[in-house]
């Protein structure tokens, strides 16, 4: 990127812009950027809060940001910080896609399997106990 042009482009839209996700779209297509990452820091004390934000000039992808907070805030602390979360953006942004499963991992192969034992389960109990007879084979009566 050209920092000078970069810099005009940026001033030329006020400081409100970042929190616009339109005009940092805009500002990105003046200066021919693919994506725009804004990076805000806010200190108290020894801890620091980072926020990175990733915006698609497209619009394609939409936002995404990450956030992390830094206790005792040293330079390499905020650096593997920095590093952690700028690798997290540059991941895809699609789903990652399902693996493929062989037959027998499938969700539904175990639940035709469970339906084959309840079934066959109900079956054998169902003639164990029962002979489809409704009367008794002998009736015994006190004398």
């Amino acid at each position: 990127m050209d920092p000078p042009r970069t810099a005009r482009a940026a001033s030329a839209q006020g400081e409100s812009c970042e929190e616009d996700l339109a005009c940092m779209r805009s500002l990105g297509r003046q200066v021919g950027a693919d994506m725009v990452v804004v990076t805000r820091l806010a200190e108290l004390g020894g801890t620091l809060v980072i926020e990175v934000r990733m915006i698609d000039v497209r619009g394609g992808s939409g936002e995404q940001a990450r956030q992390q907070v830094i206790r005792e805030a040293t330079g390499p602390r905020i650096a593997g910080a920095l590093e952690g979360m700028g690798r997290e953006l540059g991941r895809p942004w699609a789903p990652a896609p399902e693996p493929d499963l062989r037959w027998y991992e499938r969700w539904w192969v175990w639940a035709a399997g469970a339906v084959v034992v309840a079934g066959a389960a109900t079956a054998t109990i169902v003639i164990a106990t029962g002979d489809g007879q409704t009367e008794p084979d002998i009736i015994v009566r006190p004398p």
